[in-house]
């Protein structure tokens, strides 16, 4: 091998390196971009919170406080779910989000979302519009809903 080639596969290396460290840090940037929806989530006028997680390779969640109280004073029950057998569980504790993949973009869709206090499952889209709000739409044929949660900073 003469020195021209030498220098040849030098620069090379040089070229596959340097396209390895831009393939890592945009690969590390989509990684931390589809981190930020994790944490816990105030659900609107105050009725509890959400938690998401990750799990597996997908984005979970589940309700870790509900304020509302069942009508005797006890805690809330699942009580609209269309399966008689999981009527007498608890709301707070039960994990809501299952599946969601992220899109890019600060989106987050393909996942499950039940609805207590419907006894419904939708396919929703969900969306940071920017660190403290997280904006779950719910599609219904025509129609289209959309709730938003805000970033609990501090859980006393």
């Amino acid at each position: 091998m003469n020195g021209n080639e030498k220098i040849c596969y030098k620069k090379m290396g040089i070229s596959f390196f340097l396209l390895f460290l831009l393939f890592m840090s945009t690969v590390s940037g989509q990684s931390k971009s589809e981190n930020l929806i994790l944490g816990k989530w105030l659900m609107p006028d105050e009725m509890g919170t959400l938690e998401i997680f990750k799990c597996n390779n997908t984005f979970c969640g589940k309700i870790v406080k509900i304020e509302q109280r069942a009508e005797n004073g006890g805690q809330l029950l699942d009580v609209e779910n269309p399966v008689d057998s999981l009527k007498i569980r608890p709301v707070e504790g039960l994990q809501v989000m299952t599946g969601f993949k992220y899109a890019g973009k600060n989106k987050w869709i393909n996942g499950n979302f039940y609805i207590p206090k419907k006894g419904k499952e939708t396919s929703p889209e969900i969306f940071l519009t920017d660190e403290d709000h997280l904006n779950i739409k719910i599609h219904f044929f025509i129609f289209s809903k959309t709730v938003e949660l805000t970033r609990v900073r501090n859980d006393f």
